[in-house]
């Protein structure tokens, strides 16, 4: 009997373990799946029209730059420490849109690449921590970029334009 009592006990501590285990495993699915939705409420045809309506900064597939107060002030909101967050859309050569939400909750920074409506892209979702986002002028250039904090990814560049020029010379989103 006491050696049948034991093994129910083993038992029951298996399948305690196991439940704990998937609930929380359900649990950050779910905190995955609350940061995903947000970006997956725009429509698969996300157009440039749509986007610059929306107030997203967007970079046109001839590099032309719209909405680019909202990086700046997005940046002087994380020097303030205010929560902030705004979305990028940009452009492919095809005109396909490549989403980046960066998001400040007064502590971290995150930037998310959407490039699921990129025909040529990759199609998924990356969440990346992001050290800071910085703005700087040089040789005329001002250049947006971000850091992260994994080194091994160093530093991405949003836009870098002629500061004169409403136009962006370029951008290495990918």
């Amino acid at each position: 009997m006491v050696q049948f009592l034991h093994k129910v006990v083993c038992f029951m501590n298996k399948v305690v373990i196991i439940t704990l285990s998937l609930i929380l495993f359900i649990s950050l699915l779910s905190l995955k799946a609350q940061t995903v939705i947000g970006i997956q409420k725009l429509p698969q045809n996300y157009t440039e029209e749509d986007a610059i309506k929306n107030g997203d900064v967007v970079i046109d597939n001839s590099q032309k730059v719209y909405n680019l107060n909202k990086l700046t002030r997005f940046i002087s909101n994380i020097k303030n420490e205010e929560k902030d967050k705004i979305r990028i859309t940009a452009l492919s050569i095809e005109g396909d849109p490549i989403i980046y939400y960066l998001n400040y909750s007064g502590k971290n920074i995150v930037l998310t690449v959407d490039n699921t409506r990129d025909k040529f892209g990759v199609g998924d979702i990356i969440e990346y921590k992001v050290k800071e986002v910085k703005k700087e002028v040089k040789q005329g250039i001002v250049i947006y970029y971000v850091v992260f904090k994994d080194k091994k990814f160093g530093n991405h560049i949003l836009i870098y334009q002629d500061k004169n020029e409403n136009q962006a010379l370029g951008n290495a989103i990918y």
